[in-house]
């Protein structure tokens, strides 16, 4: 999700992920704990700016549909990725509505 977003996540020339690990990129990531917090707090206001790729939120379908992913199932392995887990459910279903609704108050505003 953070996909072009964040320098320390390692992209192709069409900004998809480029990572031979990608759990390890995912450590580099949240190497640094309050850094990593307040990219999560941030990524709503990247979404209002339209700075988050379209091809992100395409990325993380297939594991939205799974349904081991959830923060209940999750919590069993650990606490911390559950949280993360309800974070992508959540931010995934506000894009969705920002996605939705902005071209309708558009055309509202332009009517």
């Amino acid at each position: 999700m953070l996909s072009g977003i964040d320098p320390n996540v390692p992209v192709d020339k069409k900004g998809k992920l480029n990572a031979e690990n990608p759990w390890k990129a995912a450590l580099k990531l949240m190497a640094n704990p309050k850094d990593f917090l307040d990219s999560l707090n941030a990524f709503k206001g990247t979404i209002d700016a339209d700075k988050v790729p379209k091809q992100n939120f395409g990325a993380i379908r297939t594991t939205l549909e799974e349904e081991t992913f959830t923060p209940e199932i999750i919590k069993t392995k650990s606490s911390a990725a559950a949280g993360l887990c309800d974070w992508i459910i959540n931010i995934t279903c506000y894009y969705d509505v920002v996605v939705s609704v902005e071209p309708k108050k558009a055309k509202v505003a332009a009517a």
